[in-house]
């Protein structure tokens, strides 16, 4: 599913799960709090129990993470912790850990690491900050890539249209229009044209 979204290198796919022995959460296309994409490599019992109790609200990573483009280790934080996310969070192996946050054209991505051993390196600080920034660019470049005959598609379906009207209203015949709705799917990694449109919408495309 990744690959649907950006392309990332084997080496540099590596280098991060290294770094997060524990784990690793990595977000693009933020926006309202809400990613469009999300890899969540953290273990599945915190996992679990952090979506059901919902400790996103009151979590201070999350916090940091929605007002901050730039990186910082846990230890480092500031902000309150009224849940005790983070010493829950150290429960689970979760104990030291870093957050990067990067933007591009508009486009919000983050990425936090863990592991239960050390403190994040500055070299790894550097490391994964730099690739953190390499990866929102090319979501962004690729959330981008749709023509402008593709996204003239998507929006009139996204307001209402049947095919046959958007069709006419394009003046294109009925096959090119399906065409470029299912050409838009495939850059956007969408399951279908409704699940597209969602997606260009979350992305300000259209």
């Amino acid at each position: 599913m990744l690959d649907k979204v950006i392309q990332i290198k084997s080496d540099e796919l590596s280098q991060l799960e290294q770094v997060a022995a524990t784990g690793f959460l990595l977000a693009f296309g933020l926006r309202f709090g809400y990613p469009h994409y999300l890899l969540n490599r953290f273990p599945k019992d915190w996992v679990e129990i952090y979506e059901r109790e919902r400790l996103a609200f009151g979590d201070p990573v999350a916090s940091w993470v929605i007002s901050q483009t730039h990186a910082i280790r846990w230890s480092e934080l500031k902000a309150p912790d009224p849940r005790n996310v983070m010493r829950r969070a150290a429960q689970h192996g979760l104990v030291y850990g870093a957050t990067f946050v990067s933007q591009y054209d508009r486009r919000r991505s983050f990425l936090s690491v863990a592991r239960a051993d050390r403190e994040i390196t500055d070299h790894e600080m550097q490391m994964l900050d730099g690739m953190l920034d390499r990866w929102t660019r090319a979501y962004s470049e690729t959330a981008t890539s749709l023509t402008a005959e593709e996204l003239a598609a998507l929006d009139l379906i996204g307001q209402g249209a049947k095919q046959s009207e958007a069709a006419a209203q394009l003046n294109i015949s009925l096959s090119s229009l399906k065409n470029r709705l299912e050409s838009a799917q495939r850059k956007l990694g969408a399951r279908n044209t409704i699940n597209a449109i969602a997606i260009a919408v979350r992305r300000e495309l259209i």
